[in-house]
């Protein structure tokens, strides 16, 4: 048995706890089935090696339109406050920092943490994985990472693309919200119309500029 010590980003390290706990094994096993799945397959293709390491920087198609409506949600009612409240600004700003310490807390605004596991290769496997890493000219510990993150996208990709009856249900839950927002801003402000719009065309910048940025 070889033992190798690899860093996996903080969201691929929670679901390979996750999904070892679930299947009642180890890490060390969860993580050897997963390239026992890669050595069965044989040598690796470069060409699909790089595919998958592309792929897996995707955003599901079908998450789009829910983060759209949610961005827009969340600028209606600022955009609410802002001109309706004497004290818009305060509020806006206090709300703000309330959500930026809870992500702080949940270590949803530290992109770059990552979790280092320490596992146990059996003989065949590590050979396998050396004589790979030898002939494609990498690093053995990256090697490893990317096949664990190919392996993990395969099996997720599939269930990722589908629209579940409760993203369908908080969807429409969404868009309720949003039309509510709107009808309640037409009936209250002179200018609703125009704080939509602005709302509206806030949200398209920040929907694009995330995109950009995957």
């Amino acid at each position: 048995m070889k033992t190798i010590s690899i860093r996996f980003n903080d969201y691929l390290a929670n679901c390979i706890v996750s999904d070892a706990q679930r299947s009642k094994v180890s890490i060390s096993e969860f993580i050897r089935d997963l390239l026992y799945k890669k050595m069965r397959i044989g040598q690796i293709e470069v060409n699909t090696f790089k595919i998958n390491r592309v792929k897996k920087h995707l955003t599901s198609p079908t998450y789009h339109p829910e983060l759209g409506y949610i961005i827009f949600a969340a600028k209606l009612v600022e955009k609410f406050i802002l001109t309706t409240q004497e004290q818009g600004d305060e509020l806006r700003n206090a709300a703000f920092q309330e959500a930026k310490d809870s992500l702080s807390q949940l270590n949803f605004n530290n992109k770059n943490k990552e979790q280092r596991f320490c596992f146990t290769l059996e003989e065949p496997i590590y050979l396998w994985l050396t004589s790979e890493a030898s002939r494609l000219q990498m690093v053995l510990s990256y090697l490893v990472r990317t096949l664990i993150e190919d392996v993990y996208l395969e099996e997720h990709m599939a269930v990722d693309h589908q629209v579940s009856e409760l993203q369908k249900n908080s969807m429409e839950h969404q868009i309720i919200t949003c039309k509510l927002l709107e009808a309640l801003i037409n009936h209250t402000i002179s200018e609703g119309d125009a704080i939509v719009e602005q709302a509206r065309y806030s949200a398209k910048e920040t929907i694009s500029k995330l995109y950009r940025s995957n």
